[in-house]
């Protein structure tokens, strides 16, 4: 990312679009982060949250927030990864992207993992006598996100 950064400020032709904060941007994201630059910069990316309800009152708590669909590339099934919303979190504390679960991306079939996921299972089975929902959401790239992922090359 740092040469790809390098290249454009070198460039006349794309200077101006090298931003000073990428330089901080990129010292503030682990190896890890920087793989999911990509993927999380593309385009609006579906998200859920995982939360325990109170049937009578509907107030909920938190049990997970900022999930994705996490899967081993070759065979499709979900991964564990802990450290997702965390990086998450890390991408929209940066500006690269925003995150809300007040509205949904139109396509419902792009959250048909949600249910899959092994928090999600695993919610269910410690609460069995509450209610557990799902909350769908997105992530979706700020301009700043953008500028970024068109400077480093992705």
């Amino acid at each position: 990312m740092y040469l790809e950064l390098l290249k454009a400020a070198m460039d006349s032709r794309v200077s101006t679009e090298a931003h000073p904060a990428f330089v901080e941007i990129i010292k503030q994201l682990s190896p890890e982060e920087a793989n999911l630059v990509k993927p999380l910069l593309d385009s609006n990316t579906p998200a859920i949250e995982i939360r325990l309800v109170n049937s009578e009152t509907e107030a909920w708590s938190l049990l997970v927030t900022n999930l994705l669909n996490y899967h081993d590339i070759e065979t499709g099934k979900p991964l564990e990864n802990p450290r997702i919303p965390s990086i998450v979190s890390n991408f929209n504390r940066l500006g690269l992207i925003t995150i809300t679960y007040d509205i949904t991306l139109q396509n419902s079939d792009l959250y048909s993992w949600a249910e899959n996921r092994p928090e999600y299972i695993a919610a269910l089975d410690n609460h069995k006598d509450k209610r557990v929902d799902i909350k769908k959401g997105f992530l979706r790239p700020t301009p700043l996100g953008k500028q970024f992922a068109k400077v480093v090359g992705i």
